[in-house]
């Protein structure tokens, strides 16, 4: 599979979820150059066969002004959470990343959360700051964070 146009990159939320297998990549849409990503949805029943679902994730507030970047898909009470990291510049062109999390429900539609799940890095670390691995474990939920 690959975009009609655009950039496809890096895999995200790979899980299988109401019957069908998810997979959302980084796409961005005015050419295969990197720029200002988004997630793009497929579904598959069988890994082989693969139907584009479209667009997931649009950056659409100023903490994610300049993309959304890597992260992970959760199973969990029949909706699968999305957690991702989002990319804002400021106006010197410092990062300013943060953590976030949307959820697409049974019925197919997607809801992300307006503020971060966590805003910034812990104190001393840097703002690049992201690509999130979520995972449960027993009975308690861990998150992973590149920095």
């Amino acid at each position: 599979m690959q975009p009609n146009y655009g950039l496809l990159n890096e895999p995200n939320g790979f899980c299988y979820y109401n019957d069908k297998y998810h997979l959302f990549y980084q796409w961005f849409l005015f050419g295969a150059v990197h720029g200002m990503k988004h997630w793009y949805h497929l579904t598959s029943a069988d890994l082989v066969d693969w139907q584009e679902e479209g667009v997931a994730l649009i950056p659409e507030f100023l903490h994610e002004s300049h993309g959304i970047f890597s992260g992970t898909g959760l199973v969990k009470d029949n909706q699968l959470y999305l957690f991702y990291t989002r990319n804002h510049r400021d106006e010197k062109w410092q990062r300013r990343s943060s953590q976030c999390l949307a959820i697409l429900s049974s019925d197919g539609k997607i809801e992300k959360l307006a503020e971060p799940v966590i805003s910034g890095p812990p104190q001393q670390h840097t703002h690049n700051f992201r690509d999130l691995k979520v995972f449960k474990k027993g009975n308690h939920y861990y998150m992973l964070v590149g920095a």
